[in-house]
């Protein structure tokens, strides 16, 4: 991995290049708050835990298996 041409990358992302659904807003906004652990780790990776591509949410079903709900 090459940690210094993924950070290059993660900084040229724009707003404009990610989800721009709610549910990707809210995760943008609070993602470092709740997980500041695992945003410390994503960057010493050259990742930016601030700009997904996606995000969704998941549910378990009656059954206990995850289902994927699309925002859209």
């Amino acid at each position: 991995m090459n940690v210094v041409k993924t950070k290059e990358y993660y900084e040229l992302l724009r707003q404009a290049d990610l989800c721009d659904c709610a549910y990707c807003q809210n995760y943008t906004k609070q993602i470092k708050t709740y997980y500041p652990q695992i945003a410390q780790f994503l960057q010493t990776l050259g990742v930016d835990i601030e700009k997904p591509f996606e995000t969704g949410p998941l549910e378990l079903d009656e059954d206990g298996q995850m289902l994927y709900i699309s925002p859209q």
